[in-house]
């Protein structure tokens, strides 16, 4: 784990966006049938961190916010008697806690009554009284079981709003073939994001020899064939018009050790990794403005740096849109993408390259452009972009490839086991849309 010290030292200095909240969407604690903490939970367990003490754990790891996600349904939801009293004081710990904005999350699997996958999710309630939140109302089933009809899981959305307030789902490991895939048909209203990558790998891209990057930190298992390729994030973003998805990562662990991205968690091969988000200079993070900004897209992913920075996507008219925003079009144009890093002394001389990401045609892949060097910390591509329609969406994102001691501190491990994992480190922001 990164020291204190280090974290403290790395924290980013003003961003070019205004505040950017770094945080872990995705950690679990003994809550779950297949976590664990110290503390709590059928077998704790003393390596893994203290439920009690799981903000202090996120702040220590340089986080500012922190989903705390426990199974409700399926295989990996609890089964003891200890089961519904834990969860009930992991909530009330969570809205209590003093350390980092910790935000009550459910996970739910989903499956149709013949058993076909329709995904993982995980159920964030932004809430500030969420009485009566137990594991039955956090499961859209309302118990342990996880067969639902796409139309009741939208139903069970608009009930748990009218009574908790905001929430927001988010796919997770959705192209990974093991433990679920997701079915992009079945999205809800407030699935307004993706977990595109986690310890379980990238879910961003079909992999081919044409897309060189695709393939960073290919999902568990190793071959291409471990991949589904409709569940990837770029076949939903293309395919489904209404799929318009702000960009998330997590790390997943079920150690109670959230936002631990410096060696891979237990039986995996990756770390997993952090969300930024971005709010307007001068806000204060509080649940509300975090679902705000979340709702809004104005999210990037990364696999641990937290290299602030600023996206821009300018029209032919100068009309200009940001990570996450829509920029109106009428016909096929020519556009400009703009990268500006904050804190340019440590994050310009990690910067290996940077894309700007389309969609390639068939949804199962992506084209990159590189972006070129404009001035100290910008860079720009000027790209033809064409309107999404009923049938395909249009949109570009950038993704960074990132190297150096801030990107990936010294003592963290990549390829603990040897299995040839790129040692480099990845950021991609929300898209833009056309």
């Amino acid at each position: 784990m990164w020291s204190l010290g280090f974290l403290l030292a790395c924290r980013p200095d003003p961003s070019p966006v205004g505040e950017v909240w770094f945080g872990d969407p995705h950690a679990h604690t003994g809550v779950s049938e297949d976590g664990c903490s110290s503390d709590l939970g059928p077998e704790p367990r003393a390596y893994c961190g203290v439920r009690a003490d799981l903000g202090e754990l996120a702040a220590f790891a340089g986080l500012d916010w922190v989903f705390v996600v426990d199974h409700t349904n399926g295989k990996n939801a609890r089964t003891d008697d200890a089961a519904d009293a834990d969860w009930a004081a992991s909530v009330a710990s969570a809205l209590d806690d003093a350390h980092v904005l910790a935000i009550p999350a459910a996970e739910v699997f989903l499956t149709t009554a013949d058993d076909a996958p329709l995904g993982h999710r995980t159920v964030a309630y932004f809430g500030d009284s969420l009485s009566g939140l137990d594991r039955a109302a956090a499961s859209p089933t309302g118990d342990l079981t996880t067969a639902v009809e796409c139309s009741a899981v939208q139903a069970w959305v608009e009930a748990s709003r009218a009574r908790f307030g905001p929430m927001l789902l988010l796919p997770h490991h959705p192209a990974a073939l093991h433990p679920m895939p997701t079915d992009w048909s079945c999205l809800t209203d407030a699935d307004l994001g993706v977990e595109l990558y986690s310890h379980w790998g990238n879910s961003q891209s079909w992999t081919s020899e044409a897309e060189p990057y695709a393939d960073y930190d290919p999902l568990h298992g190793g071959p291409v064939d471990t991949t589904v390729k409709e569940g990837t994030v770029a076949y939903a973003l293309w395919s489904v018009p209404s799929a318009q998805l702000g960009f998330f990562a997590g790390t997943d662990d079920h150690t109670t050790h959230p936002g631990s991205v410096c060696d891979p968690v237990e039986n995996s091969r990756y770390a997993g990794g952090i969300t930024a988000v971005v709010a307007p200079e001068g806000s204060a993070l509080t649940r509300e403005s975090l679902y705000d900004a979340m709702l809004a897209r104005h999210t990037y992913a990364t696999s641990g740096p937290r290299i602030p920075l600023a996206v821009t996507v300018t029209g032919p008219d100068g009309a200009t849109a940001g990570m996450g925003d829509v920029l109106p079009l009428e016909s096929p144009e020519t556009i400009t993408v703009t990268l500006t890093l904050g804190d340019v002394a440590t994050w310009f001389s990690e910067l290996v390259i940077a894309y700007a990401v389309q969609p390639a045609g068939d949804g199962l892949a992506e084209r990159r452009t590189q972006l070129d060097w404009v001035t100290s910390g910008t860079f720009q591509a000027d790209i033809a972009v064409i309107p999404s329609t009923a049938e395909a969406s249009s949109y570009v994102y950038v993704e960074l490839v990132l190297d150096g001691p801030a990107s990936h501190p010294p003592g963290c491990h990549d390829d603990v086991d040897g299995l040839g994992n790129d040692d480099t480190e990845r950021v991609w922001t929300s898209p833009t849309w056309f």
